[in-house]
C-alpha cells in the first residue's frame, strides 16, 4: 500500500510498520477461516485416503561390499571404485533388473503382475552396506520380489563379468592368431637365408676379411705416411740421417755400393769446414794471391765439387724411393677395393640374418605374453570372486500408518498454506481496513469513525432515514464527529460555514454521514441546512419527498426566495433543499456563477450549510461544489474503499481549493485497530423515550442509520 509522497522519518517507519502488523492482524482476524477449512480439508482429505486404503507391508533387505581372496588370476576384472556405490544404487533401482525380478518371480507368484513402487536403496554413511526397501500390499509378493531382485542383480554383474571374460579371450584369440602367422613368416625367412648360406663359412669369412681389410687400411696409412715423409726431405737431410745412422726413407736394398756415400759427404763437409777457417786464419796475414791462399781457394773448390756431386746422388736416391712408395701405395689401394665389395656384401647377409632373428624372437616373446594372458583370463572367469553378496534376506512388516500424524502434518501445510493465501489476499488487497490504516496511509485527519451496525431487511429506506436507529453507539459515534467538526478552529471562527461530503466511489456511505450529521448538528442547537447535490441518485431528495419542489438548480437559475427552495424537516433546525426541477442547469458554467452569488445568502440564514455531493470520480459536479465550498469532510468505507481511489479523489478535491477537513471512517469494526468504543451496562442499548411533557427541541433527534441501499448511493 503507498504512502504519501512526503519524505519519511524513522518514527513514520516505526508507525508504519507497526499499522501494518495490526493490519494483518485484523485481516486474519477476519480471514481466519481460510487457514481453518483448509487444515480440516487438508486433514480430513489426508485421513479418509489412509482410511480407505488397504494398509500396506514394508519388506527389507540388506547387501554389503565384503572382502575377498587376492590371488594374481583374480585381478584381472576391476571395477570403477571411484563411483561404485552409486553406481551400484543405479543398477539396482535400474528397469533391466526390475523387469528380471520380474520374470524370474512370474512362475512362483500370481500377483506379480500387480503395479510396483519405487524401490529405495540407501547407504549409511561410512559403511559399505546397502539397505533395500519396498512399500506394498502383498506381503510374499514383496519378500519374493526384493530377494528376487538381489539375485538377479549378482546373476547380472556374474554375467557381465563372464561376457567381458569372454570377449577378453576372443579378443586374444584374434591377436594370437595374427601373431602366429607372423611367426610362420619369420620362421620362413630365416629358413630361406639358411637354404642360400652357409652360417657359419660367412661368419668366418666375414672375420677373416674383416681383419685382412683391417691390416691393409693399417699398411696403406703407413704408406702414405713415409710417401709424405720423402716428399718434405732434402737431400742434405737424407744424408746426414744416413750418416748418423738415425735410418734412412730410402729402402736400403736397393742402395748398393753406394753405402758410404753419407760418410764421404759429412768427410768432405768437415774438411770443408777447416779449410775455410784456416783461410780465414790466414787471410787476416796473407793476400789473397799468396800461393798458400791460393792453394786453400782450390782445395775448398775441389771440396764444393766433391759435395755437390754427393747431394745430387742423394736427389736421385730420394726420387726412387718416392716412386716405389707410390707404387706400393696403389697396390694396397687396389688390394682395398677389391676387398671391401666382399667384406660388405657378407656383413649385409649377416645383418640380414640378425634382423629375422631378432623378429623372430620378439613375435615369439608376443605369442608367449598371449598365450599366458589367454590362460589367466580362463583362470579368473573361474575363480573371481564377487565383491557384493546378500547379507540378509528381505524381511516384510506392516507399515506404520500414523494416521494421526499424518492428518496433523497435512493439516499444518494446509493452515500454512492458508496464511500463506491469506497473506497474498492482504497484499494485494489495496482496501483500507481499519482506521490506524487510514490514519499512517491518508494524510488527511480522521474525524470521526462511523460503526458498523446491524441493518434491517424488510423495512423502506425513507422510514429507516426519517425514524433512524435508537442505538446509543450509533448517537455516540455522530456526537463525536460533531463535537470534532465544531471545535474545529476554521470552522468555529467562520459564520456561515458550507461544508461539502464527499467520497471517492458509490457505496461508501456520504449520504447517511451527512444526513445524520446534518440531524447531530440541529439537535445542538445549530441551524442546518441539508442539501442534496447528486444530481445523479438524488437520495434525499426522494426521502424528503422533494422530487416536484425547486431547490438547488431552481437556486442557480432562479431568483425564487430561499424559503420557497427549503422545507423543515422532522428535527427543529433541520432543513432540507433538494435537486431541484432541473438538475442539469448545475452543469452549465452561467449557473454555477450565480450558485456563488446566492450561496453567500446561504452563509448568512444558517450556522452551517452540509452539502451531499456526487461521488469524486463518478461525476465532476463534486469538484464544482467543492470550489463554491469551505470546507470538505470526506467519508472512506472501511473495506470497501481501495487507497489509490481515495487518493485521486483527494487530488482532485485539493485543486478546488477548498480545504480538506478531515475523513469519516464509515462501517468501521468497533474493534479494529484504532477505533473502539467502551460500553457498560444499559448503555448501548436504545435510548430512552423522552416524555412527551418535554418541550420538541430538547427531545434528542433520532439518528439515521444506514442501509445497504443508501450505502450504495
Amino acid at each position: 500500500m503507498s504512502t504519501s509522497s512526503s519524505p519519511s522519518t524513522p518514527d513514520d517507519s516505526d508507525a508504519s510498520a507497526i499499522v501494518r502488523y495490526r493490519r494483518i492482524l485484523f485481516f486474519l482476524k477476519t480471514k481466519w477461516w481460510i487457514p481453518l477449512c483448509l487444515a480440516l480439508l487438508g486433514g480430513g482429505i489426508h485421513a479418509f485416503y489412509l482410511l480407505s486404503t488397504p494398509g500396506d507391508y514394508t519388506a527389507v533387505a540388506r547387501m554389503w561390499v565384503g572382502g575377498r581372496v587376492r590371488i594374481p588370476e583374480s585381478s584381472f576384472f576391476t571395477e570403477e571404485w571411484q563411483n561404485f556405490f552409486g553406481t551400484q544404487i543405479e543398477l539396482m533401482q535400474s528397469e533391466k533388473i526390475r523387469m528380471r525380478a520380474l520374470t524370474a518371480i512370474s512362475g512362483k507368484k500370481p500377483d506379480s503382475s500387480q503395479p510396483l513402487r519405487k524401490l529405495d536403496v540407501t547407504q549409511p554413511r561410512k559403511t559399505t552396506i546397502f539397505n533395500l526397501s519396498m512399500q506394498g500390499t502383498d506381503p510374499e509378493f514383496l519378500a519374493a520380489y526384493l530377494n528376487s531382485v538381489m539375485e538377479e542383480y549378482l546373476r547380472y554383474k556374474k554375467e557381465v563379468r563372464a561376457t567381458s571374460s569372454d570377449d577378453t579371450v576372443a579378443s586374444l584369440g584374434e591377436q594370437l592368431e595374427k601373431v602366429e602367422n607372423e611367426l610362420k613368416g619369420e620362421q620362413e625367412r630365416i629358413a630361406d637365408f639358411q637354404r642360400t648360406n652357409n652360417l657359419s663359412v660367412l661368419q668366418g669369412a666375414a672375420i677373416s676379411a674383416g681383419n685382412q681389410l683391417a691390416r691393409l687400411h693399417l699398411q696403406l696409412g703407413d704408406l702414405q705416411l713415409e710417401h709424405d715423409t720423402l716428399e718434405l726431405t732434402s737431400p742434405e737431410e737424407n744424408l746426414e740421417r744416413r750418416a748418423v745412422g738415425a735410418g734412412s726413407l730410402v729402402n736400403r736394398s736397393s742402395e748398393g755400393g753406394s753405402s758410404s756415400i753419407p760418410t764421404d759427404y759429412l768427410a768432405a763437409r768437415q774438411q770443408r769446414e777447416l779449410k775455410r777457417f784456416e783461410q780465414t786464419q790466414k787471410g787476416s796475414d796473407l793476400l789473397p794471391e799468396h800461393p798458400t791462399m791460393v792453394k786453400l781457394a782450390e782445395d775448398i773448390a775441389r771440396i764444393d765439387a766433391v759435395m755437390e756431386l754427393l747431394r745430387k746422388q742423394s736427389q736421385d736416391d730420394l726420387d726412387e724411393a718416392r716412386r716405389r712408395a707410390q707404387l706400393k701405395i696403389k697396390a694396397v689401394t687396389d688390394a682395398i677395393k677389391a676387398l671391401e665389395p666382399k667384406v660388405a656384401e657378407m656383413n649385409q647377409k649377416l645383418a640380414e640374418h640378425d634382423r629375422n632373428k631378432a623378429s623372430l624372437d620378439r613375435v615369439a616373446a608376443q605369442q608367449t605374453r598371449l598365450l599366458q594372458a589367454m590362460h589367466n583370463v580362463g583362470v579368473n572367469k573361474s575363480v573371481d570372486q564377487e565383491s557384493v553378496s546378500v547379507m540378509e534376506r528381505a524381511v516384510v512388516f506392516p507399515t506404520p500408518r500414523r494416521i494421526a500424524y499424518n492428518a496433523g502434518l497435512s493439516s499444518l501445510v494446509a493452515v500454512i498454506l492458508g496464511l500463506g493465501i491469506a497473506l497474498l489476499v492482504e497484499r494485494i488487497d489495496q482496501r483500507v481496513m481499519t482506521p490506524a490504516e487510514a490514519r499512517a496511509f491518508i494524510p488527511v485527519r480522521v474525524l470521526g469513525c462511523v460503526p458498523r451496525m446491524s441493518q434491517g431487511r424488510s423495512q423502506e429506506r425513507t422510514a429507516r432515514i426519517r425514524v433512524g436507529d435508537s442505538s446509543r453507539l450509533w448517537t455516540e459515534a455522530f456526537r463525536r464527529l460533531r463535537i470534532a467538526i465544531t471545535s474545529n478552529s476554521p470552522l468555529r471562527d467562520q459564520p456561515g460555514r458550507v461544508l461539502l461530503v464527499a467520497s471517492s466511489t458509490p457505496g461508501e456511505g456520504k449520504t447517511l454521514v451527512a444526513a445524520n450529521l446534518a440531524r447531530s448538528l440541529a439537535s445542538a442547537g445549530f441551524s442546518v441546512l441539508l442539501i442534496d447535490g447528486d444530481i445523479h441518485r438524488r437520495e434525499l431528495t426522494q426521502v424528503f419527498s422533494q422530487s416536484s419542489r425547486p431547490g438547488l438548480s431552481d437556486l442557480a437559475e432562479t431568483l425564487l426566495p430561499i424559503e420557497q427552495l427549503v422545507i423543515a424537516a422532522d428535527v427543529p433546525r433541520l432543513f432540507m433543499m433538494g435537486v431541484g426541477l432541473e438538475p442539469e442547469a448545475l452543469e452549465r458554467q452561467t449557473a454555477l456563477v450565480h450558485f456563488r452569488d446566492r450561496m453567500r445568502d446561504l452563509r448568512n440564514r444558517f450556522d452551517y450549510v452540509i452539502l451531499d455531493s456526487a461521488p469524486v470520480l463518478a461525476a465532476s459536479e463534486a469538484c464544482s461544489l467543492a470550489g463554491m465550498s469551505d470546507h470538505i469532510l470526506f467519508v472512506v468505507r472501511m473495506g470497501s474503499t481501495r487507497l489509490a481511489s481515495i487518493e485521486q479523489a483527494l487530488d482532485q478535491l485539493r485543486l478546488s481549493g477548498a480545504a480538506l477537513v478531515g475523513l469519516v471512517l464509515n462501517q468501521a469494526h468497533p474493534r479494529s485497530s484504532g477505533f473502539s468504543f467502551e460500553t457498560y451496562e444499559g448503555y448501548s442499548g436504545p435510548a430512552p423515550t423522552p416524555r412527551s411533557t418535554a418541550p420538541p427541541s430538547a427531545v434528542p433527534p433520532p439518528v439515521l442509520k444506514p442501509d445497504v441501499q443508501l450505502a450504495k448511493g
